[in-house]
């Protein structure tokens, strides 16, 4: 297995026909920032390109799959141009790739999957997770909401479920994540690789030009309608959410570990 040294928060390795790509900050439970979510749409072409890979799968080094968004990056988007910038140029091409490169993505589970790592997992093609897996959607709690969740999941896992998880902002375990069609199977943590290496083998053996038009016709609405949803969402986020004194007061209270004090209801614009 040979690993690719292009990456500063990532690794790409090719092994037996796919490409993995490891989200490899563990300190910080693999928490994207902005050049996390670039290096992402990075590893994703190149897993596309690379003549010896059949599928992409993303998954954690460490403890967590992926905690989401770095609340350090909140906190450093003090206007709606650098909101702008960071949800549509960091982010957004990474959530296009998952959804619109011609190989399968799966998603490789391996622990926590919060906020934006939930919805990565959403994303992808297939998901496999581990017994220990927990997804969660807590952006309430720091004053945002799941942008790029609430854009789609209706569609994927019914309006009544995708309503429960993103308005309780508690974590369900792997078992609930597949009752909801989250993730396709749970496994023992040590049989992970090996359960997604399972399910690639039969990929492989269909001839790839077929999987990339399936693939493509299975996410027609999805890449079409629905990245126009999550784009707009997004936009939304940075306009109305992004500096909103709730965001300001639940990033600072979580960084101090302490209780936020958040401010009456209002619409927002």
């Amino acid at each position: 297995m040979a690993t690719t040294p292009q990456f500063s928060t990532l690794t790409y390795e090719p092994e037996a026909g796919v490409g993995w790509i490891v989200l490899n900050c563990p300190d910080k439970l693999n928490a994207l920032h902005s050049e996390g979510w670039r290096e992402l749409a990075r590893a994703l072409r190149q897993a596309d390109a690379d003549p010896g890979c059949g599928l992409a799968a993303i998954t954690g080094s460490g403890r967590a799959f992926c905690a989401g968004d770095d609340i350090n990056e909140f906190l450093r988007l003090t206007s709606e141009e650098a909101a702008r910038d960071f949800f549509l140029n960091d982010m957004f091409p990474a959530l296009e790739a998952i959804v619109t490169i011609g190989k399968p993505v799966f998603a490789a589970v391996n622990g926590i999957a919060y906020g934006g790592g939930c919805e990565i997992v959403l994303l992808c093609d297939l998901a496999v997770a581990a017994e220990e897996a927990r997804f969660s959607l807590p952006e309430g709690l720091i004053g945002a909401w799941p942008s790029i969740f609430v854009a789609v999941a209706g569609a994927f896992v019914g309006l009544k479920q995708a309503k429960a998880l993103a308005l309780s902002c508690q974590p369900i375990g792997a078992l609930e994540a597949r009752e909801l069609g989250l993730v396709n199977a749970v496994v023992p943590l040590r049989e992970l690789r090996r359960e997604v290496h399972s399910r690639a083998e039969a990929i492989l053996r269909a001839s790839p030009r077929a999987i990339a038009e399936t693939k493509r016709w299975l996410n027609r609405e999805l890449s079409g309608a629905g990245l126009q949803a999550i784009r707009e969402s997004l936009e939304h986020f940075a306009r109305a959410g992004c500096n909103s004194p709730d965001l300001i007061e639940g990033s600072r209270a979580f960084l101090e570990k302490r209780t936020p004090r958040f401010g009456p209801s209002e619409a927002l614009g």
